[in-house]
C-alpha cells in the first residue's frame, strides 16, 4: 500500500494506538478502495466476505431484520471471522465510501501480529454487542 494510506490509518480510531510498524503490517494487509454509492461489497452466506471497515462514507447492512446504516470507523464481518460463520447480510455502499477489505484467510494473522489494533477492534466489538438495540 501507499504511504498515504498509512498515512489515513493513523487518523482512525481502531488504528489510533498501533505502533508505525503494526501500520505497515495493516497497509500491506488491507485493501483500501473508494466505492460509488449503491455498488454491492459483499453477498450473503459467503465465506469468503472481507472484514470491511468504513474509513469514510456510509454502509448498509442488508439483513432479513432490517437495514442497518454503519457509518466511518464502524467494522463489518469481523465476528463472522472470528467465529468461522459466513455473513448473513448484504453490504451495499449508501453514500460513496472509502473502505478498508481485509480477506478472511488475511484477518487472524493481521491480529497476532497487531496486539494494538487487536485491542481497539475488540474494544468496538464490545460496545456494538452492549449497545441498547433501537
Amino acid at each position: 500500500m501507499c504511504d498515504g494510506f498509512r498515512h489515513e490509518l493513523a487518523k482512525w480510531p481502531l488504528v489510533r494506538t498501533c505502533t508505525s510498524a503494526e501500520r505497515r503490517i495493516i497497509a500491506r494487509t488491507a485493501d483500501y478502495m473508494h466505492v460509488p454509492a449503491g455498488a454491492l461489497v459483499s453477498c450473503n452466506n459467503e465465506r469468503l466476505n472481507p472484514v470491511v471497515i468504513v474509513a469514510h462514507g456510509e454502509i448498509c447492512v442488508i439483513e432479513d431484520g432490517g437495514v442497518t446504516t454503519v457509518r466511518e470507523g464502524a467494522v463489518v464481518g469481523a465476528a463472522e471471522v472470528l467465529t468461522g460463520r459466513a455473513r448473513s447480510g448484504e453490504i451495499v455502499t449508501a453514500t460513496d465510501a472509502d473502505l478498508v477489505l481485509i480477506e478472511p484467510r488475511r484477518f487472524l494473522p493481521m491480529l497476532e501480529r497487531c496486539p494494538n489494533f487487536t485491542v481497539e477492534l475488540l474494544r468496538t466489538l464490545a460496545r456494538e454487542s452492549l449497545a441498547p438495540s433501537v
